[in-house]
């Protein structure tokens, strides 16, 4: 009967969660957009940065939330990387025209990357977790 209850809860915060990362994917593509545009200036690319570090702080602040409600024994550790992770944000702003540079794109290139990987890690860990407790 809990996992039932479990498995009801759990609902609607996926769908938070894809609607999170929906957000996510359409900020990360506005960036890859205007970083490709060479008429586009570095202080606007830096502001859509700071949106997507917000995008990324809110959904990783829910994930860790969840977590934590589920009894997560690696919440910690996933709140550490989520923290290195916006770390590395902050890295990719730029105080000239370099944000159309091939390394700069390739920088974010590795960003979206890395996002698509935690992200991945997690889904998988929260699944075999949930396997777990289910029986």
């Amino acid at each position: 009967m809990a996992s039932i209850v479990r498995e009801f809860r759990l609902h609607p915060s996926v769908e938070l969660i894809k609607r999170q990362r929906r957000r996510i994917f359409e900020c990360e593509n506005s960036i890859q957009h205007e970083i490709n545009d060479m008429g586009q200036s570095c202080a606007h690319v830096n502001g859509l940065l700071y949106q997507l570090k917000l995008l990324y702080k809110l959904h990783f602040m829910y994930e860790e939330q969840l977590l934590e409600e589920l009894h997560v024994p690696a919440a910690a550790e996933q709140k550490k990387m989520h923290d290195m992770f916006l770390k590395s944000i902050d890295e990719l702003k730029t105080e000239n025209d370099s944000c159309h540079s091939s390394s700069y794109i390739y920088d974010f290139y590795k960003l979206k990357l890395d996002f698509i990987s935690t992200m991945n890690d997690e889904t998988r860990m929260l699944c075999d977790f949930i396997g777990h407790i289910s029986g």
